[in-house]
């Protein structure tokens, strides 16, 4: 185990970033009023059991959809039209660990797991573009709900960042909530490059997206790496609250 901040940019390596206190205890309070505050909507699932739920609702709704999925756990879906995307966003950018797999967000949900429900181990299927979730627990206040990932069990503290990479191969789940309720915001990323692997829009490798009316020229790789590095003094502090990193090549 590293207690130093550790650049990870092989996307064939497997990772795992655990930092407890990262996020401060009043945004993840914050996190929370969201989701109370959201409006459930009635979905009638799909007859097709390997049909995902937010499929059966229109672009919009599902980018603001909270709903109780088969497992009974709440789901406050969180997508780019909704305005709680750019502020989550804001929060955890700063700090996230400089990895291509964390390039860009695709979605985010803010999860609330009551008595007796979990997650049983699973590999992301969602989308399979997907290369890294971060999973932050925005409570502790309950019983049972350890986060388990490959052959590891973590506590989910209040703030926590739980960061891994090749989400669609690994398995990872929630133990059973035994009192109160878990409540956690979870959020999928991709990298260009991913994207159009599977089908997403197509962009000449090496480069990031602009604007169509931009008068920038595109930022390659090496560009993109050097700006990061020069981020300022607060995200690194942020960064370096990482005290476990777990990289497997």
């Amino acid at each position: 185990m590293s207690e130093e901040f550790v650049e990870a940019q092989n996307l064939n390596s497997s990772f795992l970033y655990i930092g407890h206190g990262v996020i401060d205890p009043d945004i993840c309070e914050e996190f929370i009023k969201m989701w109370e505050l959201a409006e459930y909507t009635e979905i009638t699932y799909p007859v097709e059991s390997n049909k995902n739920i937010v499929e059966c609702v229109n672009e919009e709704e599902n980018d603001r959809l909270k709903y109780v999925d088969h497992m009974n756990r709440d789901i406050y879906s969180i997508g780019e039209s909704n305005p709680h995307f750019e502020m989550v966003e804001e929060v955890i950018r700063p700090l996230l660990p400089l990895t291509h797999d964390l390039d860009e967000i695709t979605y985010m949900s803010i999860i609330g797991y009551p008595a007796n429900t979990a997650m049983p181990m699973h590999q992301d299927d969602a989308d399979s573009a997907d290369t890294a979730t971060l999973v932050v627990p925005l409570n502790d206040d309950f019983r049972g709900g350890d986060f388990m990932i490959d052959d590891h069990v973590i506590k989910p503290y209040t703030g926590s960042m739980i960061v891994f990479n090749n989400c669609v191969n690994r398995f990872h789940g929630v133990n059973p909530v035994i009192m109160g309720e878990r409540f956690s915001l979870c959020v999928w990323f991709t990298n260009p490059e991913q994207q159009a692997e599977h089908g997403g829009t197509e962009m000449p490798t090496g480069y990031v997206s602009m604007d169509e009316d931009s008068d920038r020229l595109p930022e390659t790789n090496e560009d993109r790496i050097a700006r990061l590095e020069e981020d300022s003094t607060t995200e690194q502090e942020g960064r370096k609250k990482f005290n476990s990193v777990i990289i497997n090549d």
